[in-house]
């Protein structure tokens, strides 16, 4: 696994797999409708958005397996000097097969 800098080809795969993530963590708490309607579509320009015009020194870091994008984290920098985990999103399936913490090593720098 690597931990690298996201980049705005990335941005397909990680709607995605924010929008998997969110099917699985969001299912019964979130309207149906929206989890199995718009919300890839919804995600997708989020990431483009964020990608294409990004908040000042803000990132995004991607753990990339074998042939995917395993889990990704985006930060944001707050005026005080605390950064912002906006986002911190494994596959479902890393969680239920309990490999590794793809989570975790986001959340630690690969640690």
């Amino acid at each position: 696994m690597e931990i690298r800098t996201g980049r705005r080809s990335d941005a397909a795969e990680v709607a995605a797999l924010h929008a998997e993530s969110w099917r699985t963590a969001y299912a019964g708490i979130m309207p149906s409708s929206f989890l199995t309607g718009p919300l890839l579509e919804n995600r997708l320009e989020l990431w483009l958005g964020r990608l294409d015009e990004p908040h000042p020194g803000a990132a995004l870091f991607v753990m990339v397996g074998e042939a995917e994008i395993e889990g990704f984290a985006y930060v944001i920098p707050k005026s005080d000097g605390r950064l912002l985990l906006d986002n911190l999103h494994a596959r479902p399936h890393r969680v239920r097969d309990r490999r590794p913490a793809a989570g975790a090593r986001l959340g630690m720098g690969g640690r």
